[in-house]
């Protein structure tokens, strides 16, 4: 089966490219191109709004109670401010919201399932262990596992919808 995207363009060289996944189809008419770059929006949106409502959940209100775990073991009281917990609840979102780009994109570009989980663990891993850099080692262990537990169900949902949803999305692949 030929992607969704590339069903209509198959009559031209550019085109059979294009059904193989080389290429993007370039659309001949201002329409054609408004029905092409909608139909890339409503495959990118799922994608997008799950990573991101993870990311709400898991990296935002996960990171503000590991903090205040953090906090405990340290034997320091701590304080629950507003401020601070919308900041930590905001920035879980948006890293969220990044990751949702970084797995779209790859799930755009990269046929196989266990290459693109892979480019997508060590991907955003690597920008987590960033963001964590300069942790103590205790602590740091403990917020890149809450990162890898929201990578990995990213994955796994991502996987789900692209099951549930048929072999024209982000799981097609031309060989099988």
């Amino acid at each position: 089966m030929i992607p969704r995207c590339a069903r209509d363009c198959c009559r031209t060289d550019e085109g059979a490219l294009a059904a193989f996944g080389f290429i993007s189809p370039k659309p001949d008419s201002t329409a054609l191109r408004t029905v092409w770059s909608l139909e890339v929006f409503m495959e990118f949106r799922p994608s997008l709004i799950r990573a991101t409502l993870l990311g709400f959940l898991l990296l935002g209100f996960g990171s503000r109670l590991l903090m205040r775990v953090v906090a405990l073991m340290q034997g320091t009281s701590g304080s629950w401010t507003f401020e601070g917990t919308l900041t930590v609840v905001f920035l879980g979102t948006v890293s969220g919201l990044g990751a949702g780009v970084i797995y779209y994109l790859l799930g755009r570009f990269v046929g196989k399932p266990w290459v693109r989980t892979a480019a997508f663990i060590t991907i955003c891993g690597l920008i987590s262990w960033r963001g964590v850099h300069g942790v103590p080692p205790v602590q740091q262990a403990m917020f890149m596992a809450l990162a890898v537990v929201y990578l990995i169900l990213v994955d796994i949902l991502g996987r789900l919808a692209c099951r549930a949803s048929g072999p024209h999305d982000m799981s097609f692949s031309p060989t099988g």
